[in-house]
């Protein structure tokens, strides 16, 4: 009896300790920002980041909302869902995450699958921008 008892804190200890490994702090990534020259006009960004965001439609990205300051991006896992947004501000880009169900968000952390698939999203962005803008 002792025995399985010691086995079952074990296992329980074990998958407390794991799930509490599967989130991370969201400032721990770098947040994604980038310079356009005044010459560029919001509404050629926001049509670049929503042909970006095009190119992911087999991982599962779509645009929910775009206008000349910003372009919303969602995805669906499953049960789970992120939403990114890219804020056009003037001459300056940035993404973040604005919303997110079934990834652990509290707060500052979130599930790290979340981040990989951000990252991952930034990155199609950002290049897209590089590529329009050189």
């Amino acid at each position: 009896m002792k025995l399985k008892n010691g086995l079952l804190a074990c296992s329980a200890a074990a998958l407390i300790s794991l799930t509490a490994c599967s989130t991370v702090k969201i400032t721990d990534y770098p947040q994604r920002q980038m310079n356009v020259p005044a010459q560029v006009s919001a509404t050629n960004v926001q049509k670049q980041i929503q042909q970006a965001v095009a190119t992911q439609v087999r991982a599962g990205w779509m645009v929910e909302q775009a206008d000349s300051s910003r372009v919303v991006a969602g995805i669906n896992r499953r049960s789970h869902y992120l939403q990114v947004t890219y804020l056009i501000n003037g001459q300056q880009v940035s993404s973040q995450i604005t919303g997110s169900r079934n990834l652990e968000q509290k707060g500052n952390k979130i599930h790290k699958n979340a981040m990989a698939w951000k990252m991952r999203l930034d990155n199609a962005v950002f290049s897209q921008l590089t590529t329009f803008l050189n």
